[in-house]
């Protein structure tokens, strides 16, 4: 999920092949490298305007980039530009004294850093507030939508939960939901899982009949990059067919050269990121635009080096939450109750914007992959053209294989509850859970997932293309 650019926090992991790869070739993992904040950013007064120095995860459209525009369709936009252009003008409109502005700090930064001191604010995925319950708060597969969460956290109190738990861990931080994006598309793969949509001379596809199916990539060689949930979900499916395995996971390559090269180079065979509008330009993290790629890349696209399956639904991630952890006692407490209100009211018109702005643009970016994929054979590292078509073919999973990933995340998520004696981390995933299943009149879980949006086979993203 995410992303992602999404940075989970750092999990052990055995070195499969593929991690082993990575590491060879010297690419960050998510939660590792990056420069860190040497002193505490200081929220200076000047002139009675007080300035938030922000650390961001990503520099990916959707996902972030607070230093860009604010419309989708120009190649600079960033959604947390929404968030930063609504606080300056909701606070100045209480006087040029009640000024606040944001600024972007050198560096990434982890709500980790925000509570120590290190950092007086970070943009993070909602996944990365907690290993325990953060995915609650980012995104749930087969969970509800984005309209549902965003009446949880600001309707139902969900906010003001998450916030009570970081109080009661002591920690000094105060979060705020600050950015959506819309369904995310489930994954790149050198051969089609589900049902692909081949054209009519593509032989390669053709070969594939209807696709590998989960019980196929379980048993391929393949090193794949997902997030968590996302990740448990796929590897519990694997265990739970039995039958051959051969497929393992890397820890999260976030977006840019290094995910790209790790990609170009072989390191990875599969792996979900975002959504069309953040996978389009290399330049922003993503994989086609490659005229403009970053350093480091070879000039090929998904679809020339071989990933050129893109499955449908977003099962794993149908929206996005990024949030703002800023420090409270360095940041939140200096404001006054109505620059704060300013702030809160400043992130919900960013949240619900920036998913709007996002979901527009989205067949938009689609049409754009598959435009620039057509026509183009794969290649080798060295340029050399192969006799297989590069054309990205949209791929619907199966929905036997939809709905095992769906029976086994209820139990994932039902499992994480804990037993009768729960650790601290269990309680507080207890208690989110229970209060967004009430929200939503649910009695448990799996009554949740029922009113998945994909659950009738539909998915926003396939309806581009039809």
């Amino acid at each position: 999920m995410t992303p992602t650019p999404t940075s989970p926090e750092p999990r052990s992991l055995s070195l499969g092949p593929g991690m082993a790869l990575v590491m060879a070739l010297g690419l960050p993992l998510a939660g590792c490298g990056g420069d860190r904040p040497e002193d505490t950013p200081d929220p200076t007064s000047a002139e009675g305007t007080l300035t938030l120095e922000y650390h961001q995860f990503s520099s990916s459209p959707s996902l972030a980039w607070g230093q860009g525009s604010t419309d989708p369709m120009n190649p600079e936009y960033g959604a947390l530009s929404l968030f930063r252009e609504a606080v300056e003008a909701r606070t100045a409109a209480l006087g040029s004294d009640r000024r606040v502005v944001l600024a972007l700090a050198a560096g990434t930064a982890t709500l980790g850093d925000v509570a120590a001191g290190e950092a007086t604010a970070a943009h993070v995925s909602g996944g990365s507030l907690s290993p325990a319950w953060g995915f609650l708060v980012n995104s749930i597969p087969f969970g509800p939508d984005f309209s549902q969460m965003v009446s949880f956290l600001y309707e139902a109190g969900g906010l003001e939960l998450v916030n009570q738990t970081f109080r009661d861990r002591e920690m000094d931080v105060m979060v705020l939901p600050v950015v959506g994006s819309s369904e995310q598309l489930a994954g790149y793969f050198r051969k089609p899982l589900g049902v692909p949509s081949c054209a009519e001379e593509d032989e390669e596809c053709l070969a594939h009949g209807e696709g590998i199916g989960i019980s196929g990539l379980c048993s391929e060689p393949w090193t794949l990059r997902y997030l968590p949930p996302a990740e448990t979900i796929l590897d519990r499916a694997c265990r739970e067919l039995g039958g051959p395995r051969q497929m393992n996971f890397v820890q999260a390559i976030p977006g840019g050269s290094a995910f790209l090269t790790a990609v170009q180079q072989g390191a990875i065979d599969g792996f979900e990121f975002a959504t069309p509008l953040d996978d389009y330009d290399a330049a922003r993290g993503g994989f086609f635009a490659n005229a403009s790629a970053p350093e480091g890349s070879d000039g090929r696209h998904l679809g020339e080096i071989g990933l050129r399956y893109v499955h449908h639904p977003g099962w794993h991630q149908p929206f996005f939450l990024g949030w703002m952890a800023m420090s409270r006692s360095g940041f939140w407490d200096r404001l006054d109750e109505e620059q704060q209100a300013a702030v809160r009211a400043a992130g919900r018109e960013a949240l619900e914007e920036s998913f709007r702005a996002a979901d527009s643009v989205q067949c938009h970016y689609m049409e754009r992959m598959l435009e620039s994929t057509r026509g183009a054979v794969q290649r080798t590292e060295e340029g050399e053209a192969l006799e297989v078509s590069a054309e990205l073919v949209l791929t619907r999973w199966h929905e036997e294989d939809v709905e095992l990933l769906r029976s086994v995340a209820v139990r994932v998520m039902e499992e994480a509850r804990g037993g009768a004696d729960p650790t601290p981390e269990e309680a507080e995933y207890r208690r989110i859970l229970s209060a967004l299943l009430d929200h939503l009149g649910h009695d448990s879980v799996r009554e949740m997932t029922e009113g998945w949006f994909g659950a009738d086979g539909s998915s926003p993203l396939a309806e581009c293309v039809e």
